[in-house]
């Protein structure tokens, strides 16, 4: 297995932790990689370090401000927005050399990706966006659209909840 190096980036005054697996190579990108949530780790991702010693390739993640190894201190909720994480992707980029990479951002990984990627695409060379909605209106009609297939009594208890906004009923 590569070897694996650790450490935080300062940033807004808080440590965003950090795994890299494998040496950065002059004749192949590494592969920066976000994970889901927002509010998830890069834990569930790790089987995707196995691509440094099967390809050669340095694999990098980070625990988003607020996850994971990346813990800070509760905040209010309007704390939490999408220029924090962005302005916090650019930050690790900064912070570890990451000038020119490949992306891959899986569920809400890949949605702060392509929301990174439309502010400035400069430094990477490729993105895989992977189970993200790319429209969520798109997304919450068909997510609405399936709940027609499910038994009577739990559609009826998902629209009550939907009214109530009680989600903790059985």
């Amino acid at each position: 297995m590569a070897e694996m190096k650790s450490g935080y980036v300062d940033y807004l005054g808080f440590k965003t932790y950090y795994e890299i697996y494998g040496e950065k190579k002059p004749c192949k990108k590494p592969l920066l990689i976000l994970h889901g949530g927002p509010g998830d780790t890069h834990y569930y991702l790790q089987n995707y370090r196995e691509m440094a010693d099967k390809y050669d390739r340095q694999i990098i993640f980070y625990d988003q401000i607020g996850c994971g190894n990346s813990k800070i201190p509760h905040q209010e909720d309007d704390f939490y927005n999408y220029d924090l994480w962005i302005n916090e992707f650019y930050t690790v980029r900064d912070a570890l050399g990451l000038d020119d990479i490949h992306l891959f951002g899986n569920s809400w990984g890949g949605m702060l990706a392509m929301m990174c990627m439309i502010k400035n695409d400069e430094g990477v060379s490729s993105m895989v966006v992977n189970g993200s909605p790319v429209n969520i209106a798109t997304w919450l009609s068909e997510a609405n659209r399936l709940i027609e297939y499910m038994p009577k009594e739990m559609q009826e208890a998902i629209a009550e909840a939907e009214r109530t906004g009680d989600y903790d009923t059985p």
